[in-house]
């Protein structure tokens, strides 16, 4: 077993309202980045995290669960929350621990911000821009420039630096959630999903 030393250890807490998604969203990181040999649903009580069975019997979060996984030589903690206000002990514990990891965030407009962020794409690096409900709220000025900048950066993407634009925004009485990537500019609907959490109905892609 690799040695992780503790600055290379970074704790994040997963937390939203119940049915928002945050026992799904660990577990396709955990198959995204091979930690997992299969994706776990909370649906059909295959989650590697929900194993308690009043868990799997009420298809939610009611413990804290630890997922972990290496990236880069830094080991990731993932700890998964309840969502319902019910079990928020847990919730507030973990947000304890993650608050030991000074996160940088920053506060800016969201075009300005972009446009920075993509304005010298890295050789290696694939780049995600990702955004949910959030057009909607940006004035004409900043919802032109944020286009603006997503097309110039697209202009430049190559096939060893990629570009993705991966969106959840208003589509009638679903949200769309979209992928549109570059090279290429192939626009996907890959799932529906509600305004608030479920349903969520994917499509592929």
């Amino acid at each position: 077993m690799t040695l992780i030393q503790p600055e290379k250890i970074r704790n994040v807490a997963v937390v939203g309202h119940g049915g928002s998604g945050k026992t799904t969203l660990v577990e396709s990181l955990l198959h995204a980045v091979g930690a997992t040999t299969r994706l776990g649903k909370v649906d059909d009580s295959t989650s590697i995290l929900d194993t308690d069975p009043e868990e799997q019997k009420r298809r939610i979060t009611i413990n804290i669960a630890l997922a972990s996984f290496t990236h880069d030589g830094t080991k990731i903690n993932l700890l998964d929350t309840p969502g319902f206000l019910d079990f928020a002990g847990d919730q507030h514990a973990a947000l304890r621990v993650a608050a030991d990891d000074s996160v940088a965030i920053d506060r800016a407009p969201a075009a300005g911000w972009l446009e920075r962020r993509l304005a010298e794409p890295r050789a290696g690096v694939a780049t995600v821009v990702f955004q949910s409900l959030v057009l909607q709220y940006l004035d004409d000025e900043q919802r032109t420039r944020v286009r603006a900048a997503i097309e110039a950066a697209a202009a430049t993407a190559t096939a060893r630096a990629p570009l993705a634009w991966l969106r959840m925004e208003p589509g009638g009485e679903l949200a769309e959630v979209r992928l549109r990537v570059w090279p290429g500019g192939e626009d996907t609907l890959v799932a529906l999903a509600g305004y608030h959490g479920r349903p969520v109905r994917w499509l592929g892609g």
